[in-house]
């Protein structure tokens, strides 16, 4: 297939049709609207499909690239970010029509254990949001070092990976979506980084939005009231074990 790369911001038509000489596709962000020009809309979008360009695309507004914490700013991940952000997520996509069934990548931007619970935490706040968010249709995926890629497939069965070590000469020995391969490039003169891709990613053009915006705005926004007010987890971050949540309803007690 052929590469696609990641850049940070919005561009301009004319960028994106040069891109499509070099590139299949491309890997933008959703960060919820907090920098303008960073998180994808529903014009961008277009306008990427419009250049003959397909998508992948990744949440992260940190990523724990800049929360303060060990390991390496790991305090970012923990049960009730991991429900937020995925949340936040399908809002995201929702309102720029990525189609159900496609993968939203979860950043984990930075190196940090496996063993501590943080990630586990993460993930397990991630996917108990998508069973008690029926309606989001979004696979979750995990964007972050090789081996943090393969701990989160085994240990919750997804499969959309997007590891961005080992760096070459060295190749994943383990099925990917994307590879981030290389860093810090320039073309047609935006920054980007280059990657490997085995799974195509979408396009707007045809695809069905799968709730209405305002209708999943108001959801997310009883879900976050009961979240805030029933579970406010404060030592998640260093404990190891969590629980199940049932999928009628949100956490409503500490773990064990």
């Amino acid at each position: 297939m052929s590469p696609y790369v990641d850049f940070a911001f919005r561009q301009p038509r004319t960028t994106l049709e040069c891109l499509r000489h070099s590139v299949g596709g491309v890997a933008r962000y959703y960060d919820g609207g907090r920098v303008p020009g960073k998180g994808l809309t529903l014009a961008e979008a277009q306008d990427i499909a419009a250049a003959g360009l397909l998508l992948h695309t990744v949440y992260e507004t940190s990523g724990g690239a800049s929360i303060p914490g060990f390991p390496q700013n790991g305090d970012y991940f923990t049960y009730n970010q991991g429900w937020r952000d995925w949340l936040e997520a399908v809002v995201d996509a929702n309102s720029a029509r990525q189609p159900k069934g496609t993968p939203i990548f979860l950043a984990v931007d930075t190196h940090m254990l496996t063993s501590d619970g943080r990630l586990s935490n993460y993930f397990k706040g991630a996917t108990d949001a998508d069973l008690n968010v029926r309606a989001s249709g979004y696979a979750i995926g995990v964007y972050g070092p090789d081996y943090v890629c393969t701990y989160i497939r085994d240990t919750f069965g997804i499969t959309h990976l997007w590891p961005w070590l080992p760096r070459p000469p060295a190749v994943p020995d383990f099925a990917y979506d994307l590879w981030q391969q290389e860093n810090g490039q320039t073309l047609c003169g935006v920054a980007v980084d280059y990657n490997d891709c085995q799974q195509e990613g979408w396009t707007t053009e045809g695809a069905d939005v799968y709730v209405t915006l305002e209708a999943f705005e108001n959801y997310k926004v009883a879900l976050e009231k009961q979240l805030t007010e029933q579970y406010v987890r404060k030592d998640d971050a260093v404990k190891s074990h969590y629980h199940d949540v049932p999928l009628s309803g949100v956490p409503t007690s500490e773990p064990k």
